[in-house]
């Protein structure tokens, strides 16, 4: 240690020598220093600011992938080479080519999302949404938008009852015949109920989602009832007003403009609630206990 110590020449070396030789080298006297403010503390001191400027492209990927990248960029006229290519097409001709394009997607006019059925199912699907919104008889968009839920899931109703007796029908004939072979109907039922036994969890999520569905088409079709009833008694109120503002303006031999009022009701409109409600009142002061059912014939023209 004494060689390497003197061959380093450090100006401390024969300071410690003797401490060496001792023994006492790993004893530390600790010192006491002063503060002074005048001696800036190195820690304090902020860092210096180290800006490196970003390397080439070649330096992070190699040449040959930098060139590979430049000649697979298309240029504007490929692009439009591909568009009028793609103009060419006239559908599929095979019939598997046909049988991969019957599930069309189709946005829906009301939602706006964009649903894939086959052909058949579209029409199914169409025909009972525009029934039932027909018989919901919706007005605006917020009562448009209640009676689409309730088509929607009125048909996800049908189509878990569907599933589930599509179940059953594959049971029956992925395993029928086997369980007694000699009466036809009793291996049905057994078939049946082996059927119930292995898809067990399967008809349990299905009676779920049909809970859960059944419980969303009796709040949908409750809050658009409400909807209704406010609607018809604003109506009605509003009709009321109309009637009274009407018969005031005739009596003073004034035409009367609805719309003036805030009304979106016409003279017409106003006239026949007019004759209803008159007709209603001699209706419920009229003695029925004479009133006998005519036959009436239809005269043909």
């Amino acid at each position: 240690m004494e060689r390497s110590i003197r061959r380093c020449g450090t100006p401390f070396g024969d300071s410690i020598l003797p401490a060496i030789r001792s023994g006492n080298f790993f004893v530390h006297s600790p010192r006491k220093y002063s503060q002074d403010s005048r001696i800036p503390n190195p820690c304090n001191a902020p860092a210096p600011l180290v800006v490196r400027s970003c390397p080439p492209a070649t330096a992070i990927f190699p040449p040959a992938v930098v060139a590979l990248n430049r000649e697979n960029m298309i240029s504007d006229k490929q692009v439009e080479a591909n568009r009028n290519n793609a103009l060419l097409s006239t559908g599929p001709k095979t019939e598997e080519g046909k049988k991969r394009s019957s599930m069309n997607a189709l946005r829906h006019g009301i939602t706006g999302q964009v649903t894939t059925m086959t052909d058949e199912d579209r029409a199914a699907h169409d025909k009972l949404s525009q029934a039932l919104i027909q018989s919901l008889a919706p007005e605006g968009a917020m009562e448009i938008q209640l009676a689409q839920r309730i088509a929607t899931d009125s048909w996800r109703l049908n189509r878990i009852s569907a599933v589930e007796d599509n179940l059953f029908a594959l049971g029956l004939q992925e395993n029928g015949g086997r369980l007694c072979p000699d009466n036809e109907q009793v291996d049905a039922a057994l078939t049946a109920a082996r059927v119930f036994t292995m898809e067990s969890k399967t008809l349990q999520l299905l009676t779920l989602y049909e809970q859960r569905l059944n419980r969303a088409v009796q709040k949908n079709l409750a809050l658009l009832q409400s909807l209704q009833a406010t609607r018809k008694a604003e109506h009605d109120a509003a009709m009321k007003e109309a009637a009274a503002l009407l018969k005031l303006s005739e009596m003073k031999g004034l035409e009367y403009i609805p719309a003036r009022d805030g009304f979106v009701f016409s003279n017409d409109q106003i006239h026949a609630a007019i004759d209803r409600s008159q007709r209603l009142q001699r209706a419920s002061t009229a003695d029925f206990t004479k009133y006998k059912p005519r036959k009436f014939q239809t005269l043909a023209a």
